[in-house]
């Protein structure tokens, strides 16, 4: 009962130092995104695709359906990346897609809002299976150019349980023949929606959280519910070294009013969950 009392004082100090992600609730009814594999990554077996539309207008639909995943090396995670993959390596597609420097990891408090943008499998659980399909709604993915959770013109990168990168694809506007495939019909299909891409600029490698680790070493999730029924995940927590990110919340918090308050209590946090 301690333990859990101490993980969530930690939890809502971490939330209170992140900076909450605005609910995207004006989204084109016409925009349908798809990312369609295989297209980059070691793995050609994967096959499959993720898209992305907004029915009503509000929030983003999420739709996928994959099959040929491999048979060891999971539970596979998935993540949107701020950049577009151009080698098999899945190496050049930067860090996580993150427009409004979520937490490294989802927060057991329960606000995806304090997640990073692109990190799907904190906020919808992880892929156990060789085929897998589910659907659900994100509240913070966006189809519109104008904002900054704008997803066409990155990437979607599956990892194994490791975090090695076997499977990327670019996410871009759907083709006609594309939207046909989906939704059996291109009557609806709106060939004047175009589809910008960020920037042309190397992508900005995320910094590490601590001396010897990767990007995302951090990212270690035991899963909730994660099925082809689309079950999400109803848990996501910490495994490994619990300090780093109390340490990469503690930086976070430098231009916090809340400072002096991180402080005195994370060393706390970070000591007795250890």
């Amino acid at each position: 009962m301690q333990l859990t009392k101490i993980f969530s004082v930690c939890s809502i100090l971490s939330l209170a130092a992140a900076d909450v992600a605005p609910k995207a609730t004006k989204n084109p009814k016409r925009v349908v995104a798809v990312a369609d594999f295989p297209e980059k990554g070691v793995n050609k077996f994967t096959k499959g695709y993720v898209f992305f539309s907004s029915p009503t207008g509000s929030e983003v639909k999420v739709h996928i359906d994959f099959t040929g995943l491999p048979k060891a090396g999971g539970p596979f995670y998935y993540h949107i990346h701020e950049g577009r993959a151009n080698s098999d390596a899945c190496d050049d597609v930067g860090g996580h897609f993150d427009p409004y420097k979520g937490l490294t990891e989802c927060p057991l408090v329960g606000d995806d809002g304090a997640c990073q943008v692109g990190d799907l499998t904190g906020k919808h659980g992880w892929i156990n299976t060789t085929c897998f399909q589910t659907e659900y709604f994100d509240s913070y993915l966006s189809l519109d150019a104008k904002d900054p959770a704008y997803v066409v013109g990155r990437s979607l990168v599956i990892h194994q349980a490791d975090l090695t990168r076997f499977a990327c694809a670019n996410i871009n506007i759907a083709t006609k023949e594309q939207y046909k495939q989906l939704f059996g019909t291109d009557d609806a299909f709106d060939d004047s929606v175009e589809g910008p891409t960020p920037a042309d600029s190397e992508p900005v490698l995320p910094v590490l959280a601590a001396p010897g680790l990767q990007p995302e070493s951090a990212m270690k999730y035991k899963s909730g519910k994660s099925s082809t029924e689309g079950e999400s995940r109803d848990s996501v927590i910490l495994l490994g070294n619990s300090t780093v990110p109390v340490i990469s919340w503690a930086i976070r918090a430098l231009d916090s009013p809340i400072y002096c308050l991180l402080v005195f209590l994370l060393p706390m946090c970070a000591l007795l969950v250890s």
